[in-house]
């Protein structure tokens, strides 16, 4: 679904953040 999809980019934007921040 379109909310599935938001929620998928959000957490693989907050993913990419934790790395980059370790």
């Amino acid at each position: 679904t379109k909310e599935d999809n938001i929620f998928a980019k959000i957490l693989k934007f907050y993913y990419l953040w934790y790395l980059s921040d370790q």
